[in-house]
């Protein structure tokens, strides 16, 4: 069996279901275990096996901690591959690589750094020089979407790159009870995510007081909380808005099933586990056009659309929810699930990410012979 170890400077949110995804679907040929913030232990499953450790903020100290500890528990647990999620996480890779840690390295960006900085060229520079030297301590860097890894083509990021797109499982039929006040009528929109600059609810919560008044049966629920000291623009008293704060992974599923629509005007993304999470419940989605997400609910060019791509911009939103309509959006929830079963579903994501840490794993030895 392989043996993974999974290195995390952050989880809360689309990381964490990612790795519970990672396990949930590879568990019959890997072992994994994961090293997480001691403070975000609470977003993985009961039954993980979880290595934490403590991280006050993020900074030097806090990639430092997360090397020692990455250290130790490879000494203990011997994993075959070890992957570092996200951008902090490249420093302890760095460390660790320079320390001749044993193992295959192999690096996902869930999204490069580099898309935060598209309104400051001189920090998306210096971002690129850091990102482009420091993935080529990596085996192996598994983008999570073909705009991630055109990304990092066209800034010469080093490093092999390929892609395996985000998937989930598939559930069993959610709660028939919804979470939400059930009013006839009435279109219920759901944001669920971070209240930070990246997942854009400053740009939706603008668009949509005066959508709303041109189109009242709305109703916008938010779920989530402010992470890494922001807040994203979260102050509102709107009657037709409702904020839930964070949602336990196991309830999740029912406020993706009985939305109407998933709301995400994200100003950059790699592939968002959202997205997915609505799909699989048949649940269409609103999202910006921007650093490539079109794409993402476009599959092969299909004749029904899953949803609706609108540029990043609270006009934009505005226009696009006004113009909404139960019956437009009844129409595409077929779509939308069928969007997840050919593209998301869970048996390409397995199939293709054993084939990736295999790989990673044979090339680290081959090249270990050859030193």
């Amino acid at each position: 069996m392989l043996k993974v170890l999974h290195v995390c400077e952050t989880i809360k949110g689309g990381i964490a279901t990612y790795l519970a995804t990672f396990d949930a679907l590879c568990h019959d040929t890997v072992a994994s275990r994961f090293v997480v913030p001691s403070d975000h232990a609470d977003q993985m499953p009961p039954d993980s096996d979880l290595v934490l450790y403590e991280r006050k903020k993020r900074g030097a100290k806090a990639v430092w901690n997360l090397a020692r500890t990455t250290r130790r528990a490879v000494l203990e647990f011997a994993p075959d591959v070890l992957v570092f999620h996200s951008t902090f996480s490249l420093g302890a890779m760095a460390l660790l690589r320079a320390s001749r840690l044993p193992g295959a390295y192999v690096y996902i960006p869930h999204g490069w750094a580099r898309l935060r900085y598209t309104e400051a060229p001189s920090k998306a520079r210096l971002v690129s020089l850091i990102e482009r030297q420091l993935s080529g301590f990596s085996d192996l860097v598994l983008n999570i979407s073909k705009n991630d890894k055109a990304l990092a083509e066209a800034h010469r990021y080093r490093g092999r790159h390929i892609v395996v797109e985000n998937a989930l499982p598939d559930l069993a039929r959610a709660s028939e009870r919804s979470p939400f006040e059930k009013v006839p009528g009435r279109m219920d929109l759901l944001f669920v995510g971070r209240f930070d600059r990246q997942k854009g609810l400053d740009i939706l919560l603008e668009a949509f007081p005066p959508a709303q008044a041109l189109n009242p049966a709305m109703h916008l629920n938010i779920v989530g909380a402010s992470v890494l000291g922001e807040s994203g623009g979260t102050a509102s008293d709107h009657p037709a808005i409702t904020f839930h704060s964070w949602v336990p992974p196991e309830r999740i599923a029912d406020y993706y099933a009985h939305a109407d629509m998933l709301v995400m005007p994200s100003r950059w993304e790699g592939l968002p586990m959202v997205l997915i999470e609505a799909l699989r419940a048949g649940t269409p989605v609103m999202l910006s056009d921007a650093s490539g997400m079109g794409e993402l609910i476009n599959h092969n060019k299909a004749a029904r659309p899953a949803g609706i791509a609108v540029p990043p911009e609270s006009k934009a939103f505005e226009s696009a929810l006004a113009a909404l309509s139960s019956e437009q959006l009844v129409e595409m929830r077929l779509a939308a699930r069928e969007l997840f079963e050919t593209r998301y579903g869970p048996k390409r994501f397995q199939a293709e990410t054993l084939a990736a840490l295999n790989s990673a794993m044979l090339r680290a030895r081959n090249e270990k012979k050859n030193v």
